[in-house]
């Protein structure tokens, strides 16, 4: 399969593009374990020739503009889902995307067959699986007293709290 055939049959069998399905733009997903998933093209034999699809998922911080910045995790796949266990699960968000790749075989070797396509990216939000434990009270000791209109309240930090509020009862 010479160039000009794997132009005609990238023609003919379309130019591999990923369309991301799933995580959907702006979803809120718990826990560590996201699995991300697209449509695309299926390696094809014309002519008994060879010519299919690397698909490579990128995941990583979100700039302003949603793209993927300081990438996390590039895995490459001949498949259209990839199921990662690398998240912190502590209510960060990430942009991710699939760059689709094209090859042929021309009779000795795998050839790159043209730049690889953007999908374009979409960005999700990684919330706890959780909701915070409950804070302890360090400060004051329970049934402590003194005179004055000044108390100082102070309590220990837990896992997953954006903010604390008190209430104190007369």
């Amino acid at each position: 399969l010479g160039a000009s055939q794997a132009y005609a049959a990238s023609q003919a069998y379309g130019v591999s593009t990923a369309t991301l399905t799933s995580p959907s733009d702006g979803a809120i997903l718990e826990g560590n374990r996201v699995t991300f998933s697209w449509n695309g093209n299926e390696a094809y034999f014309p002519d008994d020739n060879y010519f299919f699809w690397e698909y490579m998922l990128v995941v990583g911080n979100c700039d302003s503009y949603g793209n993927v910045t300081n990438v996390i995790s590039r895995t490459e796949t001949t498949g259209t889902s990839v199921t990662l266990d690398i998240f912190s699960n502590d209510g960060a968000t990430y942009c991710w995307g699939v760059y689709a790749i094209d090859f042929w075989f021309d009779g000795d070797t795998w050839v790159l067959d043209d730049e690889p396509y953007f999908s374009g990216s979409r960005y999700f939000v990684n919330t706890w699986s959780a909701a915070p434990e409950k804070p302890s009270l360090s400060w004051p000791l329970n049934g402590w007293s003194e005179e004055g209109t000044t108390v100082c309240f102070s309590w220990d930090d837990t896992a997953h709290a954006q903010s604390y509020f008190i209430n104190v009862y007369d």
